[in-house]
């Protein structure tokens, strides 16, 4: 039996201002594509299904298309929990009343610690998909009023132990939680990284009585610990240091009881998140020629180019951001206190300019630049008198 993992949908998600809706969408059509191939009947979102608390429109849209078509045209049955980005109560106001149909969706625990448990007995195979969504160490301190609870790992470990399990099933826990293993997780800038210190870390061993740990949170496809405790990382690049991720679908092919295979098919994007680099000339030639990637730009020019970032929107429509690489933008704050260096202060404004312009960056300015510093020196002190 084959099992579709998917994680960290984050419908709604804008980088940088530009909506990723539409790559969302084919993404979505390729899961869809992909389970009526495979004839994978089951699938688990494990939590931030949404980018944010309240989503926009278009994105509840796609979530209920995606959802119609998997679950009334396909007859796919969706486990989804609610993750850190997600309202438990939006994300969850039709629970119960559409389980009939197939969609199972949990957000939160009941008062006795209890997790939902959601059983499919198919080809001989019983398996039981347990909901662990995201919760936050108080919560369960309150309904356990056990005052040692501090952390994630004491909170999830006191909410596994309330949990009985058949040890003769196949057991999977779909989970939304920071899990660590030997090695630190891969982590990306996208992902909303507020907690302090590793109060938000739980370790791997405390899942060992699971077959597979369906994970969310990380954004990086990834195992940790054991090939079975996976995080199946957000179907899209969502950040410049996920470029090089290579995004997957996971599949879980359950064979038995301790047999349980992954299976990976790399994930075509509608737009492409590259990262390119050169100078702006280079990169804006042909700008008639539309390059509709997401492209994030490492800029080679010595100075900065005016209106450099509408240039390169001309030609890259979905141009995210740039830096340039051989200027320096961050200098360390001991370094910085020109007006400590000995005749700093004795210097004209031009000569400070030229003093500070080649600590910046490491070289004299050329004959045009210095041109122009004069005659915007000239100009302002024109304007001061």
């Amino acid at each position: 039996m084959k099992i579709l993992h998917l994680a960290d949908l984050h419908l709604g998600k804008n980088v940088v201002g530009l909506s990723m809706i539409d790559n969302q969408r084919y993404v979505l059509n390729q899961a869809i594509d992909l389970c009526k191939k495979e004839n994978i009947k089951h699938i688990i979102i494990s939590g931030d299904v949404y980018d944010r608390s309240i989503p926009p429109e278009e994105a509840v849209s796609l979530l209920n298309n995606f959802l119609s078509n998997a679950i009334l045209d396909e007859k796919i049955k969706v486990y989804m929990i609610s993750g850190n980005h997600d309202s438990k109560e939006r994300l969850a106001c039709f629970n119960g009343i559409l389980e009939k149909q197939g969609l199972f969706i949990d957000s939160g625990i009941d008062k006795n610690l209890k997790m939902s448990k959601h059983v499919i007995n198919e080809n001989n195979l019983i398996i039981n998909i347990y909901a662990l969504p995201y919760i936050y160490p108080g919560e369960v301190r309150v309904l356990s009023q056990d005052e040692t609870i501090k952390d994630f790992e004491s909170s999830v470990d006191k909410i596994l132990h309330s949990n009985e399990l058949n040890e003769d099933e196949i057991n999977i826990l779909n989970a939304h939680y920071f899990v660590s293993g030997n090695e630190s997780p891969i982590r990306s800038d996208s992902e909303m990284r507020t907690s302090v210190g590793t109060i938000e870390q739980i370790s791997y061993k405390i899942f060992d009585k699971f077959d597979y740990v369906a994970l969310g949170h990380l954004h990086c496809p990834q195992h940790i610990g054991r090939e079975e405790i996976r995080y199946a990382g957000s179907p899209l690049r969502y950040s410049v240091d996920e470029i090089k991720q290579n995004k997957v679908f996971t599949i879980i092919n359950v064979e038995g009881k301790g047999h349980i295979k992954i299976e990976k098919r790399d994930i075509v994007p509608l737009f492409e998140f590259v990262e390119l680099e050169g100078s702006v000339d280079e990169l804006t030639k042909n700008s008639e020629e539309k390059d509709y990637r997401i492209v994030f730009f490492k800029l080679s020019d010595e100075r900065h180019v005016l209106n450099a970032a509408a240039r390169l929107k001309i030609k890259y429509p979905h141009y995210v951001g740039l830096t340039y690489i051989n200027i320096k933008e961050d200098v360390d704050e001991d370094e910085t206190d020109l007006e400590k260096e000995k005749g700093f202060q004795e210097l004209s404004m031009d000569e400070q300019f030229d003093q500070f312009f080649h600590f910046i960056n490491n070289k004299d300015l050329d004959e045009i630049q210095n041109n122009a510093v004069k005659e915007v020196m000239k100009s302002l002190m024109k304007d001061g008198e």
